[in-house]
């Protein structure tokens, strides 16, 4: 019997052609049984991102986002199916991520269940990492309706940028809508890739250009995407 279908969504802004093509990449390593989709949210207005394949949608706003929660409450009700697991733009999955999520998330009776542990990579390796963060979790789009999404009222500060998946988890849990599952060591799926030293992270919260917030007649850079792996990632045998 197939699996549920799912959508693995992707928002993204000045991380293409890298990291987003590796992320694309492994999406499409994917050995999940159902249907899939990767939803692409691109909300920088000087690139339009294309690629063409049926399991992947791209959607190019013409405008900048004030925050990514907003980008995400905007196109979350869009994607092609009900299930939804969230897939950053700059970080690297296992191919049996969607398999993994999926199988864990039915065991619990949770539409919103996050997900321990998961590897953190630095310049000198990966490491385990205990706690719960936002890239590793499955939830239905009945559940995000239901909470309300992300409060982005709190969120119009455009001078830095302020997470607030914290909140998410406890509004969540206030409504009994919000499960936690340990992964075996061996299904563990997602590695956070997070250090100031590195070269994607060039996006400075602090250095927003105010006109990109704006809809106005553009000629857009086309980038097409080519999916591939540039970083010898081992915690999950790519090389």
């Amino acid at each position: 019997m197939k699996n549920k279908p799912i959508t693995c969504f992707c928002p993204t802004y000045l991380r293409s052609p890298y990291p987003l093509e590796e992320a694309l990449w492994c999406f499409l390593q994917q050995d999940y049984e159902g249907d899939m989709e990767l939803f692409i949210s691109n909300d920088d207005p000087d690139v339009k991102l294309v690629f063409d394949h049926p399991q992947v949608t791209i959607r190019n706003h013409p405008r900048r986002f004030l925050t990514v929660y907003d980008k995400i409450n905007t196109d979350r009700m869009d994607t092609k199916y009900e299930l939804i697991m969230p897939w950053p733009d700059d970080d690297l999955y296992a191919p049996w991520a969607a398999r993994i999520a999926v199988k864990y998330w039915e065991k619990n009776r949770y539409p919103y269940v996050a997900f321990k542990h998961h590897y953190k990579m630095h310049p000198n390796g990966f490491a385990k990492m205990e706690d719960i963060v936002p890239g590793v979790v499955v939830m239905t789009k009945s559940a995000w309706r239901e909470c309300g999404g992300f409060p982005v009222n709190i969120m119009m500060d455009t001078t830095k940028q302020v997470g607030n998946d914290r909140l998410v988890h406890h509004i969540l849990k206030s409504m009994d809508l919000y499960g936690e599952q340990t992964l075996e060591d061996e299904d563990i799926y997602f590695c956070w890739r997070f250090s100031k030293s590195f070269k994607w992270k060039r996006n400075n919260w602090s250095n927003k250009d105010e006109e990109k917030f704006k809809i106005k007649p553009r000629e857009p850079e086309i980038i097409e995407l080519k999916p591939k792996l540039s970083t010898e990632f081992l915690p999950f045998g790519y090389r």
